[in-house]
């Protein structure tokens, strides 16, 4: 049975960062890690269960708040949450980068979850351009949050508050939007470049 990507991107990945952020605003940051983290681990069990396969979306939710959980309880200090989007990235950064090590890039189940697998025609798999585009974009979401990963804690030590969090709010939805949107751009208009006509 077949939940559709967007149902599965809402309960797996935002539904955690939406509950994080309100036990963030409510001033229970532990307790709020705590419960995203166990909704995250659910949807993961819930979509492996119902699917019959691994969901990245979800997937993607429990890092997220385990990060989140995990920063609070290694400085045993639910003011230092701030320390959470490092992890998170390094984490996250540390996935696509081991993916494209073990030639199976992340950024192609991705994309096959989203617009279904069966979007890539068995000619275009079997050519020697497919898999190009995926292993290209998949080390650039490594890097990049790799690269973030190393701003932002050079900022937590070194910079103040302030500049710090407008830094990580300019680096979180619209650099991932970004991305998003080069990952659906890219692999089309390589194939059209570098795909035989007919």
């Amino acid at each position: 049975m077949n939940t559709p990507p967007y149902m599965r991107m809402l309960f797996g990945a935002v539904a955690p960062v939406v509950i994080f952020a309100l036990a963030r605003r409510a001033g229970v940051l532990l307790e709020g890690a705590v419960v995203a983290s166990a909704w995250s681990l659910c949807a993961v069990a819930f979509f492996r269960w119902r699917e019959r396969r691994w969901d990245v979306f979800s997937t993607t939710g429990a890092v997220y708040a385990l990060a989140e959980l995990t920063a609070i309880l290694v400085t045993r200090d639910p003011e230092m949450f701030l320390v959470g989007p490092v992890v998170f990235a390094v984490v996250f950064g540390a996935f696509f980068l081991v993916s494209w090590l073990v030639r199976r890039p992340a950024l192609l189940y991705f994309a096959e979850q989203s617009v279904g697998r069966d979007t890539f025609s068995a000619q275009l798999r079997e050519s020697g351009y497919f898999m190009v585009p995926w292993n290209r974009l998949t080390l650039l979401w490594g890097a990049a949050y790799l690269a973030k990963a190393g701003l932002l804690y050079s900022l937590l030590t070194l910079a103040p508050e302030d500049v710090f969090l407008g830094v990580k709010a300019a680096l979180g939805w619209p650099m991932t939007a970004g991305l998003v949107a080069l990952s659906f751009w890219y692999p089309r208009r390589y194939w059209e470049k570098t795909l035989p006509a007919g």
